[in-house]
């Protein structure tokens, strides 16, 4: 009992000394204080505009084909989203992009998808792709910026973002299909060399 008496004491001293130590600001002249920043004098916290829209860099092309996989519907320029840094990246930051370009992203095995918009300043049509590169749904016009969940409803393997509205305005659906060549890894899927 006496030590805890000796410690809570030597506490309180400690902290009366401390107390005492500090200085007051309203004591301390005004030529010696320090300055006050106002809050309009600070710099604004980073934001997406402080965040450079990354350029459009082509690295294949895909084909939108009918449903027989014989006729081309329409020939994107595409980007292609294969590792996971990629894939998360997507198209957040681009203000604008191309009616002929659009992003390809490429999973290890099909599994039910989920999007969002998050940070992504464009409306985009998300199309939902399976294993035999057929379209198995597509979310239209995806909202800017907005964190709700776009999901794929079926097991998706591939995804292709293009601009918004363009899937009504070029007729794709679910059951076309598609092909595309990919420079990067120096392949062709779906056929694409023989269109």
């Amino acid at each position: 009992m006496f030590l805890k008496i000796n410690k809570i004491s030597l506490f309180w001293i400690t902290a009366l000394l401390f107390s005492a130590c500090q200085s007051d600001p309203k004591s301390t002249p005004q030529s010696q204080q320090q300055p006050t920043t106002a809050v309009t004098d600070q710099a604004p916290a980073p934001g997406p505009a402080a965040v450079p829209e990354p350029p459009f860099v082509k690295e294949g092309e895909l084909a939108v084909l009918d449903p027989g996989g014989k006729k081309i519907v329409q020939k994107f320029d595409i980007e292609i989203a294969q590792i996971p840094d990629e894939r998360q990246q997507g198209l957040m930051y681009r203000k604008s992009m191309l009616d002929k370009q659009g992003m390809l992203f490429l999973f290890e095995y099909p599994e039910p998808q989920s999007f969002w918009m998050h940070n992504t300043y464009i409306s985009l049509d998300i199309i939902y792709l399976n294993e035999k590169m057929e379209v198995v749904s597509i979310q239209k016009n995806a909202a800017p910026q907005s964190d709700k969940p776009l999901p794929s409803g079926k097991p998706a393997q591939y995804v292709l973002e293009i601009n918004g509205g363009l899937s009504d305005k070029l007729g794709i659906k679910p059951g076309m299909k598609v092909a595309w060549q990919d420079y990067v890894n120096n392949r062709e899927v779906g056929g694409y060399n023989s269109l």
